[in-house]
C-alpha cells in the first residue's frame, strides 16, 4: 500500500511545508487558478474558488516550480488535496531548488 503516513509511528511519510504559491489545477480541459498553502515530496493541499471537471486524474502547476502530474484525492469547503504522481525526489528537488530552506532532504537520494 503506497500510504503517506507512516503507520509505525502514526506521522506522514514527507514533512509538509506552508507556502503561499501560485498555481493552476488541471483536469481534463479545464483549468482553474489555485493558491498551494502546504507542500510535501508526495502533495499538496490547494485553495480554489471551484474544482474543475474532468477524472481525478491531471496536473498541478505551481509557479516557480513547474508542472507535477497528480491526483485529486479528496476536495471540499474550497480546498483540495493532490498526491503528486512523480517521484517524491523529483518533487523535492524542484522544491528545494526554489526554497532551499523547506528541508525536503529526506526525499533526495544520498549523495
Amino acid at each position: 500500500m503506497n500510504s503517506t503516513r507512516d503507520a509505525s509511528h502514526g506521522r506522514r511519510r514527507y514533512e509538509r511545508k506552508h507556502v503561499l504559491l501560485a498555481g493552476r489545477l488541471l483536469r481534463g480541459v479545464d483549468t482553474v487558478s489555485c493558491l498551494v498553502t502546504d507542500i510535501s515530496a508526495n502533495g499538496a493541499r490547494i485553495v480554489l474558488d471551484r474544482c474543475p471537471e474532468g477524472d481525478r486524474f491531471g496536473a498541478l502547476h505551481i509557479d516557480r516550480f513547474g508542472l507535477f502530474a497528480g491526483e485529486l484525492r479528496w476536495a471540499g469547503d474550497g480546498s483540495a488535496g493532490i498526491r503528486f504522481l512523480d517521484q517524491p525526489k523529483t518533487v523535492a528537488a524542484a522544491v528545494a531548488a526554489v526554497l532551499p530552506f523547506t528541508g525536503m532532504s529526506e526525499a533526495l537520494p544520498a549523495a
